[in-house]
């Protein structure tokens, strides 16, 4: 056994320096913020207004008194559409409603009016309307991009790809050692990292994505391909933030299914049989609501995919593999009995039919006749992921989520290995059978000490298992252009990977500084048995005839093979198991500075009244100016 130990790394993080609505900075991977400014019509700052912002789908609200520069701070809210209300001594009320987004800041200027001009206001924003502070270099997946853009097999991660910085992974790799899929600006894509509530959701031994959850309990998702704050850790690429969708006051779900099937699919054009079996059915459901109104939410989703299809073979089929070549055809006319001549109708004899035409019998040695090795193997496949998720209001201050997802796959054959192989020419055998299980649990706590000072607390626990066994117990037996059959050269290969995550955040919001301090302890045993070669593998190319004169036509890959004349065999020998931890800890602490307090200067909305009848402009009953709007489209002054 061997065991491996990553030292533990420490991570230190400089400040950020943030210049007003030019400058970006990330907020969160799980939450958004929101930043309000309250001026009167002058634009002096108005202290000490009650500034009120309220998640409606919650009945949940928070209160903070503006401070002498006149702002107010929400970080840590969750993503969603809010309703923000402004009140202060001999002012009137204003409302307003903003879309806070993934790792987005929103910051909002609103002017109150004099309470003798107008008695109430209210401004509804769409989203985005508000000045938005976010890294400069990534791209927002919202809901409604997840439910109405198509997707193949509904993997949500394949909607990261409409970021222009991302590139499908196109390298052809083993399918024990899976990448992310994708790269980012050029990145390696085992260099990225991927996050789901704040958790990890990496593949430790491969740097892939572990099993997820439906796409129906995603919320939304936001792509960070460069820039992002020293918070984020463990990606020399991309960060990939993900959070699930919560229940809110109403019930509601969705309901789904997909089929195709062979009777409506034209046939495989390398398909042996004129109407192979071809079926899969995806379907799923989910439902959210509460528990206790206004206290405690639940969130369940599940999804599967069903799949019965053919694979098929092209091995044998085609017979001008086990013919002579022209040059031994040439020799046989001139000489039936020469020695290349006799050796290449016995080698190809036994190629097809494992049988030796000279003795009527198998010949001394181990091997399987490629004329049955084509053909066509069922294929089949089972899908899940599953998640349950709690939300509960302990008080004001302080909110308390758990989840747990649980995903499997279950394949019976598919290409193992597809850097050198050519799929339509690998015997059923030359597949693999796979199953991977990946339970996970995450449970945080954020906390409101006060207006300004916020704690974040998490824990996840995660377990992955990866068995990959071959279809096949023979050695593996290559034969370039014409067969690759036996088991893989690189099964069996079993790993299993449990994760123990311990995340803390301290957020502390003065003046224009936002500071942010934390860190994370990440434990990950893994046990790994991978069998590389163990069994040995034969590969048969063209080579000369044992025995014959020089300048004789040489034989075929296939009839070496029949001969049992191996062009060469490797085997690896060892213990084929190791044991390997890796322990991760990271520290940082980071300083947002806003020079420019107010997000831009005001601009006003036409007359609440528009033109009459004949086109005339009306005036405001009250004679009071319009009141301000959030400038969908800000413009720096």
């Amino acid at each position: 056994m061997q065991k491996g130990h990553l030292l533990p790394h420490a991570v230190l993080c400089l400040f950020v320096l943030e210049l007003g609505p030019c400058a970006k900075a990330q907020v969160s991977s799980v939450y958004g913020s929101l930043r309000v400014s309250a001026v009167d019509p002058t634009g002096a700052a108005v202290p000490n207004a009650t500034v009120v912002v309220r998640l409606p789908s919650r009945n949940w609200s928070r209160q903070i008194l503006t401070g002498p520069a006149g702002d107010a701070h929400f970080p840590a809210l969750v993503p969603g559409d809010y309703s923000v209300a402004v009140e202060a001594p001999n002012f009137a009320r204003q409302e307003t409603s903003v879309t806070l987004l993934l790792g987005h800041e929103a910051a909002m200027r609103i002017v109150l009016q004099l309470e003798a001009q107008r008695q109430q206001v209210t401004v509804a924003a769409s989203p985005g309307g508000a000045d938005s502070y976010a890294i400069p270099v990534h791209t927002d997946v919202t809901s409604t991009e997840i439910q109405q853009l198509p997707i193949n097999q509904r993997n949500f991660l394949d909607f990261a790809l409409l970021d222009s910085g991302l590139q499908r992974d196109t390298l052809r790799v083993h399918a024990v050692a899976a990448s992310s899929g994708f790269n980012v600006m050029g990145q390696r894509p085992r260099s990225n990292s991927l996050q789901l509530d704040g958790a990890d959701l990496n593949d430790e031994t491969t740097g892939g994505v572990r099993g997820s959850i439906p796409m129906e309990a995603v919320q939304e998702f936001q792509v960070l391909t460069s820039g992002y704050q020293v918070e984020y850790g463990r990606a020399a690429g991309g960060v990939v933030n993900v959070i699930s969708k919560s229940g809110t006051n109403e019930l509601h779900g969705t309901l789904f299914g997909f089929l195709r099937h062979r009777s409506l699919d034209a046939t495989n054009a390398f398909s042996a049989l004129p109407d192979p079996p071809y079926t899969r059915t995806q379907y799923g459901l989910s439902l959210g609501g509460p528990i206790r109104r206004d206290k405690s939410f639940f969130f369940a989703s599940l999804e599967q995919l069903r799949r019965q299809e053919s694979g098929f073979s092209r091995i044998g089929a085609d017979p001008g593999v086990f013919s002579l070549t022209p040059a031994q055809l040439a020799l046989k006319a001139a000489d039936p009995n020469h020695p290349a001549v006799v050796a290449a109708e016995r080698g190809s004899a036994i190629s097809r039919l494992g049988i030796d035409p000279a003795t009527g019998a198998a010949p001394p040695y181990t091997i399987t006749p490629l004329n049955g090795e084509g053909g066509v193997y069922p294929i089949s496949q089972r899908i899940g992921a599953y998640m349950l998720r709690l939300d509960q209001e302990l008080s004001p201050a302080h909110r308390l989520a758990a989840r747990f997802n649980y995903a499997h796959d279950k394949l019976s054959s598919f290409e193992a290995q597809n850097n050198d192989q050519i799929a339509g020419l690998l015997s059923p055998g030359r597949t693999a059978a796979l199953t991977t299980l990946d339970p996970t649990v995450v449970v945080s706590l954020n906390s409101l000490f006060s207006a300004n000072r916020m704690n974040d607390l998490r824990f996840s626990w995660a377990r992955r298992k990866f068995d990959m066994t071959p279809n096949s117990s023979g050695a593996p037996v290559n034969i370039p252009g014409v067969a690759f059959i036996g088991q893989e050269s690189i099964l069996p290969h079993y790993r299993a990977e449990r994760h123990f995550h311990l995340e803390h955040t301290v957020t502390l919001s003065v003046g224009r500084h936002t500071f942010k301090a934390g860190g994370d302890v990440m434990f990950c045993p893994t046990g790994i048995e991978y069998h590389r070669l163990t069994n040995g593998q034969f590969t048969f190319g063209p080579q000369d005839v044992p025995g014959a004169p020089v300048g004789s036509p040489q034989l075929t890959s296939v009839q070496a093979y029949g001969l049992g004349l191996a062009a060469n065999f490797v085997q690896q020998f060892g213990d084929p198991q190791a044991d390997s931890g890796k322990t991760s800890v990271g520290l940082f602490a980071q300083d947002s500075w806003r020079i420019s307090p107010r997000p831009h200067e005001p601009q006003q909305l036409p007359l609440p009244v528009g033109p009459d009848a004949i086109g005339h402009p009306q005036q405001d009953p009250l004679g009071a100016k319009a009141p301000p709007h959030l400038d969908p489209h800000p413009v720096q002054k």
